[in-house]
C-alpha cells in the first residue's frame, strides 16, 4: 500500500517545479562567492508545493477516505520529502565538489562546498522539516503561515552556522577548508548530520501521525 501512496504522491502532489529546482540548485553551486545553503532552500518550496497543490485538490481528504491507516498517508508523504532532499543532497555532491575545483580562491560569501557543509545542511534540513511538518498536521489545512515561520528558521540557521565562517573563528575555517586532510577530518560531522537528519526525521513523523489520527477530515 506504501508503494501506492508513494506513486501517487510524485505523480499526482510533485509537480514540475519541484523537479526544475532539483536541477537549478546544483548550477547554482558554480555562482562565486553565493552563500552555499541558499541552493538547497529551494527544495523546501517544492515541499511547499507539495502541500500546497494537495490543500488545493482536497488531496488530503481524497486520500483520508480511502481504505488506508492515516499513518501510512503521513509515511508515504514523509518519503515523498526524505526522497526529494536526499536526492538534492546527492545531485548537488559532484556539482560542489567541480564548483569548488573552477573557484579554488573558495567562496567568499561564506562556507565552501566541503563535507562538513552537507553534514550542516542535513542537519538545517531536519530542523526545517520539524518546525513545519509539526505545525502543518496540527490542522493539515494551512501551508502558507506554516511555512513561513520555517523559512524564518531555517534561515536564522543559516545565519548562526554562518556565523564562524564569517568571523574567520578556528571552527569556521576547519569546517570550510577544501584541502583533502580537513576533508576528511570533517567526516565526523557529515555523519552526525545524517544521524540527526534521520533520527529527527522519525521523531517528527511520530508526533505527526499522532496529530494527524486526531484531526477531523
Amino acid at each position: 500500500m506504501i508503494n501506492k501512496l508513494l506513486n501517487k504522491e510524485f505523480s499526482l502532489c510533485v509537480t514540475g517545479p519541484s523537479f526544475i529546482f532539483l536541477i537549478l540548485a546544483p548550477l547554482m553551486m558554480f555562482i562565486p562567492n553565493y552563500p552555499r545553503y541558499v541552493p538547497f532552500f529551494y527544495i523546501t518550496i517544492s515541499v511547499l508545493y507539495l502541500f500546497s497543490y494537495g490543500v488545493m485538490n482536497n488531496d488530503m481528504l481524497y486520500t483520508g477516505v480511502l481504505p488506508v491507516k492515516r499513518s501510512d498517508i503521513v509515511k508515504a508523504r514523509f518519503l515523498t520529502i526524505g526522497i526529494l532532499e536526499l536526492l538534492e543532497i546527492i545531485i548537488c555532491v559532484p556539482f560542489g565538489i567541480f564548483g569548488n575545483t573552477i573557484m579554488p580562491s573558495g567562496n567568499q560569501a561564506g562556507i565552501n562546498s566541503t563535507v562538513a557543509f552537507y553534514g550542516l545542511q542535513l542537519i538545517v534540513y531536519a530542523v526545517f522539516n520539524f518546525t513545519f511538518l509539526v505545525s502543518y498536521y496540527k490542522k493539515a489545512d494551512k501551508v502558507g503561515w506554516t511555512f513561513i515561520i520555517a523559512t524564518a528558521v531555517y534561515f536564522v540557521l543559516y545565519f548562526i552556522l554562518e556565523l564562524p565562517v564569517w568571523m574567520k573563528t578556528s571552527f569556521g575555517t576547519f569546517i570550510t577548508s577544501m584541502d583533502s586532510s580537513s576533508q576528511i577530518k570533517q567526516i565526523p560531522i557529515l555523519v552526525a548530520g545524517i544521524v540527526i537528519w534521520f533520527a529527527m526525521f522519525f521523531v517528527t513523523f511520530k508526533i505527526c501521525v499522532k496529530k494527524f489520527e486526531k484531526i477531523n477530515l
